[in-house]
């Protein structure tokens, strides 16, 4: 299983354009007419990859990254076996750039 996290960012920003000009496929209107874009992005990238099994399920996403990660001060359900926390630094390791794709909207969907 790979624990993914997941990134948005919304900015909207002017833009003052020549006469004439286009943007994207508005035709732009008179010499200085603000326009407002938006431009949103959102990526995922895999923090952490574990063979699956429902105990480490249940332990959740934050405290096995916070393990594999090396956390001063992880955040794991209360209750949570001891045994299966300390299996996750065997069990999981850390993710590699190549990983990313598993969290696609397409990997996603598997």
């Amino acid at each position: 299983m790979s624990i993914c996290c997941g990134r948005k960012s919304h900015r909207v920003h002017q833009d003052k354009v020549p006469k004439g000009r286009t943007l994207g496929r508005t035709q732009v209107l008179p010499l200085g007419h603000v326009v407002l874009k938006e431009h949103r992005d959102e990526s995922y990238n895999v923090m952490a990859v574990c063979p699956f099994s429902p105990e480490l399920w249940n332990l959740g996403a934050t405290c096995i990254t916070n393990h594999v990660e090396g956390e001063t001060y992880p955040q794991c359900p209360d209750g949570a076996s001891e045994k299966m926390i300390v299996s996750i630094k065997s069990k999981c390791r850390e993710a590699k750039t190549e990983d990313d794709p598993k969290c696609s909207r397409l990997g996603m969907s598997y």
